[in-house]
């Protein structure tokens, strides 16, 4: 969120552009120390309210730890895609890299679910070029330093032809992705981690917003993390 759309949101003047971007840098410096320790607690109605207020307030992805084994069915049904780590055909480097650039162009949700494999961290995953290490980090990952080595265009005249018409026949998306001068990342884009009902891997989490999926019976005995409350509702975010 910057100061534009902040100041459309609120519908104030132009003039008061130069406090609204110090409100803003003094946020982002408060979420980012208040997100090293702290959890969101959500229900599943309010897990889409979560992921924004990790993104948008927080400015980090978020790893989420599912206590009510429902949170995977929500985001096979997001758009985006939704990998087992536990699965070697979902997170081979090609397939981890063309889910990483089609969600990074359509502003779509790549899942990498964990489950309940304990201890899994995603070094073992990460690849320049491939899978890069950055995609823990928002504003890292926005850099075309790091999105654009994961780019495979097709370069040539004869190629492209024959990329297009195999997708033409087969209603699927061959191999070929727009120039890195053409690719717009779009600021939709979001990578969660998720996991089951276990410790979160901490390497990870060091880099990532938790977010935590509770029932509703324990959410009334959990006190919410509501920091950050008012300024969320100001930047049209819903309390979770």
């Amino acid at each position: 969120m910057d100061t534009g759309m902040v100041l459309a949101q609120l519908q104030l003047p132009d003039g008061d552009a130069s406090h609204v971007a110090t409100f803003l840098s003094e946020l982002r410096t408060l979420a980012a120390a208040e997100s090293t320790t702290a959890a969101i607690h959500t229900t599943l109605k309010g897990l889409p309210a979560a992921l924004e207020k990790a993104v948008y307030v927080y400015e980090k992805y978020p790893l989420i730890i599912d206590e009510t084994g429902q949170a995977a069915q929500f985001f096979k049904y997001q758009r985006g895609c939704f990998l087992m780590a536990g699965n070697p055909a979902d997170v081979t480097e090609s397939v981890l890299r063309r889910s990483l650039v089609a969600a990074l162009r359509l502003g779509t949700t790549m899942t990498l679910c964990l489950d309940k494999l304990a201890g899994l961290e995603l070094d073992q995953f990460f690849s320049d070029g491939w899978f890069p290490s950055q995609v823990l980090n928002r504003h890292e990952f926005s850099k075309p330093e790091v999105w654009a080595p994961l780019l495979r265009p097709v370069s040539w005249p004869l190629a492209r032809d024959v990329v297009g018409k195999y997708n033409e026949l087969t209603g699927k998306q061959g191999e070929g992705d727009p120039d890195a001068s053409l690719f717009l990342p779009s600021d939709a884009f979001k990578f969660v981690v998720l996991c089951g009902n276990i410790s979160p891997p901490p390497r990870t989490l060091e880099r990532m917003c938790l977010i935590r999926v509770q029932s509703q019976d324990t959410m009334k005995d959990s006190q919410d993390d509501t920091a950050g409350g008012s300024v969320a509702a100001a930047l049209g975010l819903r309390e979770v």
